[in-house]
């Protein structure tokens, strides 16, 4: 789901660049949004020359370069981030692991009762580690021996990009809650003028049984699209 979840916002920039495409009589369906990392790239005769090379207008160009993940701006950060997290998921696979978000413990019973505050407990330790079968993952102090398992611990967890991949160590819902915000809120906003839109305010979408109705704040270019599709 997390997988499908990411493919879709790479993919809706796609969809938007085959629109900008067509604005100039491009009906090939073959356009692609670029996300690049490097300013040039090396061709196959070893010539240097701009990996930022698509068939667009000079203007629509420039908001693609402005945007663009070498030039170091939040904006392409994030984007190459989601062009990772794509090209993970479709390669190999999307490393997601469970990680002990963090401890807590209110009081130890005695008898049926709670034995009072004072013998409540406090977390000293959480391991940044992906959680492993066997291995403490939240480590309590007390002020007294406990030798029984206090029936009140309770432990959150959270689910992380596991390490040695994009996002390594990072919470998945907060990841991927900031790429969607990324995506409808921050890129396409900024090509909305060249379809001669408005700039896109706040879209609602809310249920109604098993429909989905969308309010007129998305451009009437985009909706045609996928109707269509």
């Amino acid at each position: 789901m997390l997988g499908d979840c990411i493919h879709n916002l790479r993919s809706s920039l796609d969809h938007l660049a085959c629109q900008l495409a067509r604005l100039q009589g491009d009906y090939s369906d073959k356009a692609f949004f670029p996300i690049f990392k490097r300013r040039y790239c090396i061709g196959k005769n070893g010539t240097k020359k701009p990996c930022l090379n698509v068939n667009m207008r000079p203007d629509i160009r420039k908001v693609l370069n402005r945007i663009q993940p070498y030039n170091r701006t939040p904006i392409g950060r994030r984007l190459a981030l989601l062009h990772e997290l794509d090209i993970r998921d479709k390669h190999r696979a999307m490393l997601v692991v469970a990680g002990a978000a963090r401890g807590a413990t209110m009081q130890l019973i005695a008898g049926g009762r709670p034995t009072g505050a004072k013998d409540r407990g406090r977390v000293t330790r959480v391991s940044t580690k992906p959680l492993e079968h066997g291995k403490p993952c939240v480590t309590f102090s007390y002020p007294d021996a406990q030798l029984e398992v206090d029936p009140h611990l309770k432990i959150a967890v959270q689910v992380v990009f596991g390490e040695g991949g994009p996002a390594s160590g990072r919470g998945v819902l907060g990841v991927v809650d900031d790429l969607i915000r990324l995506v409808k809120r921050e890129v396409i906003p900024m090509f909305l003028p060249f379809f001669g839109e408005r700039q896109m305010r706040s879209q609602s979408i809310f249920r109604d049984g098993d429909l989905v109705w969308i309010n007129s704040t998305i451009p009437t270019w985009f909706i045609a699209h996928h109707l269509r599709h």
